[in-house]
């Protein structure tokens, strides 16, 4: 139904999901919803793999296509670079109708109403980031940060992320802060999708996809045996304990405690 075509049309814009700029130009036709169907229709046509593209990126030829289609038509429309904002969808919903539900009940440009809604620029640069556009993922997660904006517009703590940001009119102004799980997402995406710190059984995989500009990022972690390493992250390699990695992992995993149950 409608209102569930307006659910989906939120959350795959947020997720960066393979509509094209024909589908958002769709969304957003005559200040409203608008062209609800064509989107429904654009959305049945998507095969399936690429609605879970936003959380493994193995696309291959025309989906691979797709799918940076669809980043470029996200950051083109929804990235507000002059005001570091990353726009839910635009623009917002001016009137209300009945299809519009809870999301009219804000004010033009904020919160889910055109507004930056921060677990969705997050998952937009984790996006970006897993397939191979580092420094546009790396610029949202700059953006979102409270540094990145005018403290006297954004009049938010400098030291937590904020749960919405306001586009529209009041741009840049900070919305709900101590109250998100966007500042969970921060820390994981730039751990494990920009500095590509993955573990598994107990054993570290630097996998790094760090922006060509970046000199170097340097890491110490400290494996279950108890050594303590230095792994330097940089684009074009990595170096554990000033040795090139081998890409085998990094670490022993930590000794299960004696059990005279065994």
């Amino acid at each position: 139904g409608d209102r569930m075509g307006i659910r989906v049309k939120t959350l795959a814009v947020a997720l960066a999901i393979p509509l094209g700029v024909g589908a958002l130009a769709a969304l957003s036709s005559r200040g409203s919803m608008g062209a609800l169907e064509a989107l429904q229709k654009q959305l049945e046509e998507l095969p399936a793999e690429l609605m879970g593209g936003v959380t493994q990126i193995s696309l291959a030829g025309g989906q691979l296509a797709a799918a940076q289609t669809a980043l470029t038509s996200a950051v083109a429309q929804l990235f507000d670079r002059e005001h570091n904002v990353v726009r839910l969808f635009d623009p917002p919903i001016t009137r209300r109708t009945p299809e519009t539900g809870y999301v009219r009940s804000y004010g033009a440009g904020l919160r889910e109403n055109g507004g930056q809604y921060t677990h969705g620029a997050l998952w937009l640069a984790m996006a970006l980031l897993r397939t191979g556009r580092t420094a546009e993922g790396a610029e949202i997660l700059h953006a979102v940060l409270p540094t990145a904006h005018d403290p006297a517009r954004y009049e938010g703590e400098p030291y937590v992320l904020a749960a919405d940001i306001a586009g529209g009119d009041n741009a840049g102004a900070a919305g709900w802060t101590w109250y998100t799980g966007a500042a969970g997402w921060y820390l994981r995406i730039t751990a494990e999708d920009l500095l590509g710190l993955h573990l598994r059984g107990g054993v570290l995989y630097p996998e790094p996809h760090l922006p060509a500009g970046w000199p170097e990022a340097t890491v110490r972690w400290r494996d279950g045996a108890g050594l303590l390493h230095t792994i330097r992250l940089r684009p074009d390699g990595v170096t554990v304990d000033n040795a090139p990695y081998d890409g085998g992992g990094i670490g022993k995993k930590r000794p299960k405690p004696y059990s005279q149950d065994r």
